[in-house]
């Protein structure tokens, strides 16, 4: 899900928000381990992207 967009003229960068979600099931030996696997990039939680575009 992608929302909030924003797009800078002067850099021609397109900011966007988005709720990626690409977290399995699995088995963790620990609680460190369950935060790292739960932090990494599509976790679910809302992240701000930016790229690159000309319009």
């Amino acid at each position: 899900m992608e929302y909030c967009p924003f797009y800078d003229e002067k850099t021609q960068t397109l900011y966007f928000t988005s709720k990626r979600n690409l977290l399995q099931s699995k088995d963790f030996k620990n609680v460190q381990e369950f935060q790292e696997y739960v932090n990494q990039n599509e976790n679910g939680l809302s992240k701000i992207y930016k790229v690159k575009i000309k319009l």
